[in-house]
């Protein structure tokens, strides 16, 4: 005999999950916190398991409740595209929500756009926030998917996945007068103009490793976390950069800007994170695929 679940429980366990606690959860449902506790105990009493472990203040998620909140969040997504395609009409557009950290090369992002609409009636929207929020809209569902520059350490694993989707060498770059910098690199940038990262950047402190180690010295005349605006200040400016070559592609094609070496001590990497299990549109996971070939040395 089959036993009945309510799909509000499931709905409420759903948001108690991704929220972390009952409280949070009550204040984003709009119920009280007794509504909500009574029916998570309901849902733990006709599933015949506890979901959560009980830690201080805050829910963690147990192992039986990792596997009810993979199969809730295919539930209540499957919902939304039964009803989407009850009302679809071939002039719909789908769309999908990015979130970047503002560091990330602006090629990359330029690269996934250029893989979404290679699809038909797909729209991106593009937004910048920090690694924090972007963590928190993640889990929201106010975005589909974060892309980053670096590891996103969430303490959220059983919610997010995060997958490196390319990884390349950092480079030194500047205009053509610094061609003679070439033969006795990388030593021959002590006391060369470079537009380094600030100290709020990742790379600050491998970049500032790498020059210790060599006994380099260069003269730094500005800070700044874009790696875009790097190589364009370095193109613009008689200044060096280091930086991953996808950020200066271009300029590097059409001879604005030279390569003065490779440092393969230091990696830029793309991560891409989006919510464990998340199901897309066909077009939107074709994109997607795209987005990881385009990005592959």
């Amino acid at each position: 005999m089959h036993q009945y679940i309510n799909f509000n429980h499931i709905y409420y366990f759903l948001v108690i999950a991704q929220e972390g606690s009952v409280t949070k959860a009550s204040k984003k449902l709009h119920v009280t916190q007794p509504t909500l506790s009574s029916q998570l105990s309901q849902l733990e009493e006709t599933l015949g398991t506890k979901l959560f472990d009980r830690n201080k203040r805050r829910l963690k998620l147990n192992k039986n409740g990792e596997t009810v909140l993979n199969y809730a969040a295919k539930i209540f997504h499957l919902k939304e595209e039964m009803l989407s395609s009850l009302h679809e009409k071939e002039t719909e557009i789908n769309q999908v929500n990015i979130g970047v950290l503002p560091s990330l090369a602006k090629e990359v992002v330029y690269d996934f756009i250029s893989c979404v609409w290679k699809h038909n009636n797909t729209r991106v929207h593009v937004s910048n926030y920090s690694l924090p929020s972007l963590e928190k809209h993640l889990i929201s569902g106010d975005l589909d998917i974060v892309i980053t520059d670096c590891f996103l350490d969430t303490g959220n694993s059983n919610l997010l996945v995060c997958e490196k989707v390319a990884s390349y060498p950092i480079v030194a770059v500047a205009g053509n007068r610094f061609t003679k910098l070439k033969k006795t690199f990388p030593k021959s940038l002590s006391h060369e103009p470079l537009l380094h990262f600030s100290k709020h950047s990742q790379f600050r402190k491998q970049v500032d490793d790498f020059f210790s180690s060599h006994s380099i010295e260069p003269h730094i005349i500005g800070e700044v976390d874009d790696v875009s605006v790097m190589g364009l200040t370095a193109e613009e400016n008689d200044c060096i950069a280091i930086l991953p070559p996808i950020a200066v592609r271009n300029a590097l094609k059409e001879k604005k800007l030279i390569q003065l070496g490779k440092i393969p001590e230091l990696r830029y990497e793309v991560w891409m994170v989006q919510r464990k299990n998340a199901l897309f549109s066909q077009h939107i996971s074709e994109s997607l695929e795209d987005f990881r070939e385009t990005l592959k040395e």
